[in-house]
């Protein structure tokens, strides 16, 4: 841990005199920074600063040519399971959900909410089962009245829901956070 570093836990990501260069050009020159335990951090530039070669030391998609990138300690490169179960990335263009190093799921934000719908069904009698619906990753309820947690836009839906019988009462986009943990079950 550095000396300049004012806090006595252990930074959750620790850049340290990180030099990038692609052919001629220089991306990144001697960069340090620090990010600690419940600290904010942002990158601000214009095009061509370095800010997305930064991430990708960060999250071990690119090794170091000179310099040291910690994340939790671990070097991300030589250890990307420890780093990426525990760390995501949320760029303006895509999303990647990433559980145990693995990526679940990766699209555009407003395609990964556009495909992830909680939809309410009532069905002409009571059942002790729901109906199956395609797209289905998790359902609750009971007798005549199903809320199911689906993959697919909501348009399908609605028409695989009235192929079985339904009447959709209601339909809502779910929250990056729901997809998550509903992705990594």
């Amino acid at each position: 841990m550095s000396d300049h570093f004012p806090f006595a836990a252990q930074p959750i990501i620790e850049v340290q005199r990180l030099t990038r260069q692609f052919d001629s050009k220089i991306a990144l020159n001697d960069l340090s920074l620090i990010v600690p335990r419940g600290g904010v951090f942002g990158l601000i530039g214009g095009n061509g600063a370095g800010k997305t070669t930064v991430i990708r030391h960060i999250l071990g998609m690119l090794k170091a040519q000179s310099g040291s990138v910690g994340v939790f300690g671990l070097d991300p490169v030589e250890n990307p399971v420890g780093v990426l179960g525990r760390i995501g990335y949320l760029s303006e263009d895509r999303v990647a959900i990433i559980h145990e190093g693995r990526i679940m799921l990766t699209a555009s934000m407003d395609e990964i909410k556009e495909s992830h719908r909680r939809m309410t069904l009532r069905f002409g009698k009571a059942m002790s089962q729901p109906p199956a619906l395609v797209g289905t990753l998790a359902c609750e309820g009971g007798g005549a009245e199903w809320t199911y947690v689906c993959n697919g836009e909501s348009e399908q839906l609605r028409r695989a829901a009235e192929a079985i019988g339904a009447t959709v009462v209601d339909d809502s986009a779910l929250s990056l956070d729901e997809i998550f943990v509903l992705r990594i079950q």
